[in-house]
């Protein structure tokens, strides 16, 4: 079973995380889940819509992809965020790091790569 984690994190944007979710949770071989910082309601940029994460970034050991959306809350992002953090802790060699420009808008990409993905993969 390949295991993705749907990262969510306060003011995230919908759309980035629904419709990956909606591509993927019903391919056959594939669990697919929300995790956040805590387990529980996290909220999106608008203040009205709540996904519920069903995992805690420290419950996860490790996971074949890793999707991070775009929200308002990256603008000020930095390397002690809770979602730079766990990103930067799940071993290179069981993320597909090619995911976050697949499925996330250019804004965002530039954040979370500069902040917790240049030093190992080299992006630019």
């Amino acid at each position: 079973m390949i295991k993705i984690g749907l990262v969510l994190y306060p003011q995230f944007t919908a759309l980035d995380i629904v419709g990956p979710f909606q591509t993927l949770v019903d391919v056959p071989g594939l669990d697919v889940f929300f995790v956040a910082e805590s387990v529980g309601p996290v909220t999106d940029h608008t203040g009205r819509l709540v996904l519920n994460a069903t995992h805690a970034f420290s419950d996860i050991e490790a996971l074949d992809v890793v999707v991070v959306p775009g929200g308002f809350a990256d603008r000020e992002i930095d390397a002690n965020n809770a979602v730079v953090q766990f990103v930067k802790r799940t071993p290179n060699n069981t993320v597909d790091y090619e995911c976050l420009y697949r499925f996330n808008l250019p804004r965002t990409r530039g954040h979370i790569e500069r902040t917790c993905c240049n030093d190992t993969l080299g992006f630019v």
